[in-house]
């Protein structure tokens, strides 16, 4: 049994990318992957935290109360239920967050942060800065940051509607 394509793929009316497709698609997977492998290296190496550790510390200080149940920061955090659980294990057997039962609803858990995790969610804050300043926002052309913005956030957003990014939006 192979994989199939897509019922709406008709390959041979496809056109192939251009050069100019390739390159672009290509910088964006690698300067994508080469980023994220930088950020994460120095968040551990400084912090003792992954690069998915501070997406999750981030979503709870931003929200109300930094406070969310799991529920809804596997929503933001956009993980499956497993991979949810064990990263706030981790956070939580190093004192980041707390989880606890929901007061409302026993059945739900909530995940909070603790003062270190806000401490330390603020310090990887000024190196996330530091580090896209230098490595990412100081590489591109003058004039080349609210293109590239828009584009991202129209695929962005036409990627959102597709069932496969819909997978942890409603489990």
């Amino acid at each position: 049994m192979g994989v199939q394509p897509a019922p709406d793929a008709d390959v041979a009316a496809i056109p192939p990318m251009s050069g100019s497709e390739l390159r672009a698609w290509r910088a964006f997977a690698e300067g994508g992957q080469l980023i994220a492998t930088l950020l994460d290296r120095r968040l551990k190496d400084h912090l003792g935290v992954s690069h998915a550790d501070f997406g999750v510390l981030r979503r709870l200080q931003d929200s109300q109360g930094h406070r969310l149940s799991m529920r809804d920061l596997r929503h933001e955090v956009w993980f499956s239920r497993s991979r949810l659980t064990h990263q706030i294990n981790r956070l939580e057997a190093n004192g980041l967050v707390v989880k606890t039962a929901d007061a409302d609803d026993g059945r739900r858990q909530i995940v909070a942060l603790t003062p270190v995790g806000l401490e330390t969610v603020a310090d990887a804050q000024r190196m996330v800065r530091r580090l896209l300043r230098q490595h990412f926002f100081d590489q591109l052309p003058l004039g080349s940051v609210e293109v590239l913005a828009q584009a991202l956030e129209q695929m962005n957003e036409h990627l959102r509607t597709q069932p496969e990014c819909q997978l942890y939006r409603h489990s």
